[in-house]
């Protein structure tokens, strides 16, 4: 057993999601669902105590590209061997919808230092891991290619991911930026799929919030969320309305992205 990978999330994985971290750790180690009694930065606490030499943390619905985990693994071990200092390996996964890649979902751990550091990222947490790393001398890296894709329809998932996204790219804690509102709207233009609006509406709300000192809940809603049914028939003409979409945008618009 070298791994430990914890999915921990407010939102249920999907079987498939499941399934998926199943087969790809297979010989490696064990899949554990984490269940946020309450705040998902206090679950994540729970995640520090494996026994297990490395700690995966995925906190959403993920699918990896077969043998993913292993070359991961492979990976860290190695740029650990150039650099004891490193406690993380942060990835990036593909997302469907905005065909960009999307950081913050997936990260390999060492064990031994997120003991010490006491907690995994997680969005919400009063200090972002990667701060709390500074005060012990460790040091995150970053795997360059996306690892999978994201494989999920819901609305209000697509809401709070963007959200959540566009949160950590203000807090520094990604080097790639998040696709902008913006975008969002010319490729909702495009091929007119709704779940478009409700990414450009979880940036907006996120864009509201000062991230180093507003602290919010995990299922959190901005005035824009606040006034969603999250079924797209009933919020897509208020939110076409909102984001002043009419007609299609031309394909050849250039896209965007967030400064």
């Amino acid at each position: 057993m070298q791994l430990t990978c914890f999915y921990i999330s407010p939102h249920e994985p999907t079987i498939e999601t499941i399934a998926c971290l199943e087969r790809e750790l297979d010989g490696l180690g064990s899949v554990h669902v984490v269940q946020p009694d309450g705040r998902v930065a206090d679950a994540a606490v729970r995640c520090v105590d494996a026994t297990t030499p490395y700690t995966l943390v995925v906190t959403d619905n993920v699918c990896f590209v077969p043998g993913t985990v292993r070359t991961l693994l492979r990976n860290f071990r190695w740029r650990r061997a150039l650099q004891r200092n490193l406690y993380k390996l942060a990835c990036s996964v593909r997302c469907p919808l905005s065909e960009n890649a999307y950081p913050g979902l997936v990260a390999l751990y060492w064990t031994d230092a997120i003991s010490q550091i006491g907690t995994v990222d997680v969005p919400t947490a009063p200090m972002p891991t990667e701060y709390r790393a500074l005060i012990f001398g460790y040091r995150a890296s970053h795997y360059p290619q996306p690892i999978g894709w994201i494989e999920d329809r819901d609305p209000k998932r697509e809401y709070h991911r963007w959200f959540w996204a566009r949160i950590r790219y203000r807090l520094g804690l990604y080097d790639r930026p998040v696709p902008s509102v913006t975008e969002h709207v010319l490729l909702y233009g495009k091929d007119n799929d709704c779940r478009h609006l409700y990414a450009a509406a979880g940036i907006e709300d996120a864009n509201r919030l000062r991230p180093k000192v507003d602290l919010v809940d995990d299922c959190h809603l901005g005035p824009i969320g606040q006034q969603l049914a999250f079924v797209a028939e009933e919020d897509e003409p208020m939110l076409a309305d909102y984001f002043r979409v009419s007609g299609v945008v031309p394909r050849h618009a250039v896209r965007r992205r967030a400064a």
